[in-house]
């Protein structure tokens, strides 16, 4: 179709006109002239194979007819007819229109606040270089409070990313991040010091969901950019240094040497924040573990379960963990003004892109050429989705969720379960561990408790039996010795024969309440025993139920059964020892309680050490699926962003192609009609005559 509308269309009728749109894109040093190196960078930045190596200097020699080493507007006219780039205005021109078109679909297809800002930066590094008056339109909406700072930061700091990216594209050799603040300063000065305040700030970059790895090296160039136009307004003047400092500096300060030192400053102090972020954030991260897992029985659960680690184990500096917060935080909605901006911006640019490519095809009499590569496109975008589908297969397809269901329904029927088991496991190791001393603390507070009562009667009962033991005494010696000597003799007597009396009573009685306690103590052990048994094995009971209601085999049962069995065998133990350990028995039974106690500490170690209770995959299962969905997702996320925007532009850029044809093609279709009807007459005319001729010739030879 392309080869019949350059034949059969008519070219090269706007020259002027591509003369004057392509001029500028070659320009790419805004000076108002052409170089040969000027050609050489359009030619690397528009793919034009025909200015590459030394043409574009030949063709600088041969058509500079002032001699003056670059080509103005006249000049460059009669350059683009050379035989040996026939068609370069055209192709230049025309893979403008087309990257500004693909710009205009992914900014008008975008909602989200990146999206936006990614293709703004785009488009600005792209019409930089041809028409200033965008830029500036962009500069204004931006510092005249229409939409809010965090996209006007946002767009910086896209605008940053995309200058440290060597794979990026690059049509002129002006620095557009400087052309736009120098742009913003002169709206507002106040804004652009915002913004580069707002750079500077790590925990913004967090927010919204940017690479903090690139906060340092875009920290300086913004410093940068902002210095060179506060000095582009006035080089004299340096109190915007207060400003960006954020104090007012004493008048001795030397403020040039404080503007050279700044943005290797900035530079640095945003690598010491970025390393203070990951810091707090690592520092949180071991907090949380460290409060949910305070407890040794929780530190055991984690061990056994989980094998010491979390679901969300990367770490904070890793790529997983910087990827998830990036898709999780850059997701931000565009507000209303924004998107609003947003479609203005994909109209123009999709008008201007339309208005070239039709200028294009008119020039050359083709609707696209060999650099645009559709088939290409719709190969990379198709091995994108495809890339997507299978990454994300084993766990969207029927079979993959019905696998995630399956581990799920694991987790549900055995987690607890597990947890059940191990606290158990638990339960057991502690009583073995502590009990003993329990028991002689028990007993032992027993007989102290004995001992102060039986000292408390002594006491009681020392006083009367005193004073009745001088009375009697004193009488019964009065008649031998005195009433002086029997009072003395008396008391001395009654207060040994007290002491005597208190001492015996504390003791005996001390010893049997004591005795008596212990028993009392003893029985409510076994009775709290027999009640912990008999709890345990109403327990068998219920979870054997329960295991046959959920389909469990025997086996499992059978083992949940054993285990529960296990664990309140432990509470007998204390039967066991009353009984070794009764009130006329209990002190030459105590080697043989302590051997006791050392022989099941020693079977418990072993049982832990060996880890006894053998435990599913259930665990297992949905901590490897969590960490893989942790990893998968954020990859997810940019490759369906990546496919979303390639079919944005692809459609934009080919709605351009195709608008042009639907206004051009019906003329050449038609004139292809009518050429086509005029050779089958042509052809008609002529055979007629000959198969006239044919026959009269055969019937005269006859």
């Amino acid at each position: 179709f392309d080869q019949a509308m350059a034949q059969l269309g008519s070219t090269g009728k706007n020259k002027d006109e591509m003369v004057y749109n392509t001029f500028t894109l070659f320009d790419t040093d805004d000076t108002g002239t052409v170089s040969a190196e000027n050609m050489a960078n359009v030619g690397q930045y528009f793919a034009v194979s025909a200015l590459a190596g030394t043409k574009p200097f030949e063709l600088l020699e041969k058509y500079d007819s002032n001699s003056d080493d670059v080509l103005d507007v006249y000049e460059f006219s009669h350059m683009v007819e050379d035989n040996s780039i026939t068609g370069s205005m055209g192709s230049v021109l025309r893979n403008y229109a087309k990257r500004l078109s693909e710009i205009a679909g992914a900014v008008g297809a975008a909602t989200r606040r990146d999206e936006i800002a990614d293709s703004v930066a785009d488009y600005l590094r792209l019409v930089c270089g041809k028409n200033q008056s965008r830029v500036e339109w962009i500069a204004d909406r931006l510092t005249n409070g229409s939409v809010n700072e965090d996209f006007v930061g946002s767009v910086l700091v896209e605008m940053c990313i995309k200058n440290l990216d060597d794979n990026e594209p690059i049509y002129t050799d002006t620095d557009v991040g400087q052309d736009l603040t120098t742009k913003m300063d002169k709206l507002n000065s106040s804004i652009l010091a915002k913004m580069t305040e707002l750079i500077a700030n790590t925990s913004w970059w967090t927010e919204q969901g940017f690479n903090t790895e690139y906060q340092p090296k875009c920290n300086e160039m913004m410093l940068n950019w902002t210095i060179a136009a506060h000095s582009a307004a006035d080089s004299t003047n340096l109190a915007f240094v207060d400003v960006i400092s954020g104090v007012s500096l004493h008048e001795s300060v030397d403020r040039q040497k404080l503007v050279e030192a700044m943005p290797k400053a900035a530079f640095q102090l945003a690598q010491e924040s970025v390393k203070l972020a990951k810091l707090r954030k690592l520092s949180a991260k071991k907090e949380k573990r460290s409060r949910m897992f305070s407890t040794k029985t929780g530190k055991m659960l984690l061990h056994r379960l989980q094998g010491g680690a979390m679901a969300s184990r990367a770490s904070t500096d890793s790529s997983e963990s910087d990827a998830a917060s990036m898709a999780l935080n850059g997701g931000i909605e565009a507000t209303k003004a924004t998107l609003e901006f947003a479609k203005w911006l994909s109209w123009n640019a999709s008008d201007t892109a339309d208005r070239y490519i039709d200028d294009c095809t008119d020039y050359s009499g083709e609707s696209s050429n060999a650099a645009s590569g559709f088939n290409t496109k719709i190969k990379g975008m198709i091995a994108k989705t495809l890339s997507f589908i299978k990454t994300f297969k084993t766990y969207a397809s029927t079979e993959g969720i019905q696998m995630i269901e399956t581990k799920f329904e694991n987790f549900t029927t055995n987690a607890i379960g597990e947890v059940k088991s191990l606290l158990e496991e638990r339960l057991n190791g502690l009583i073995v561990e502590y009990e003993p001393a329990m028991e002689n603390s028990i007993h032992k507070a027993a007989f102290q408790t004995g001992e102060k009562i039986g000292t408390m009667v002594g006491s009681i009962l020392s006083s009367p039996i005193t004073k009745t033991l001088n009375e009697s005494i004193e009488k019964a010696l009065e008649a031998s010795v005195g009433p002086g000597a029997a009072e003395e003799l008396s008391e001395t007597l009654s207060a040994t024969l007290g002491t005597e009396i208190k001492n015996w009573t504390a003791d005996y009685i001390g010893k049997e309440a004591g005795t008596l306690l212990d028993d009392l103590i003893t029985k409510a052990l076994d009775s709290g025993g027999s009640v912990l048994s008999n709890a345990f094995s109403n327990y068998q009971t219920h979870e054997a139920r329960s295991s046959k209601a959920r389909g469990l085999s025997l086996a499992q049962s059978a083992e949940r059964v054993e285990l529960k069995h296990d664990l309140a065998s432990i509470s007998s133990l204390d039967a066991e020892i009353d009984h070794l350990f009764q009130s006329h028995n209990r002190k030459s039974f105590k080697a043989k309680k302590a051997a006791l106690y050392h022989q099941r500490s020693q079977a418990s170690q072993a049982s832990q050490s060996g880890f006894s209770i053998e435990l599913s995959t259930a665990w297992t299962d949905v901590y490897n699926l969590m960490t893989s969905l942790y990893n998968l997702i954020p990859q997810g996320v940019k490759m369906l962003k990546g496919a979303r925007e390639d079919v944005s532009k692809l459609s934009a850029n080919l709605k351009s192609i195709f608008k042009s044809l639907f206004m051009k093609g019906p003329k050449i279709f038609d004139e292809v009609a009518r050429i086509w009807k005029v050779i089958w007459v042509v052809y008609f005319l002529f055979l007629m005559p000959f198969c006239g001729f044919t026959l009269y010739y055969g019937f005269w030879a006859s």
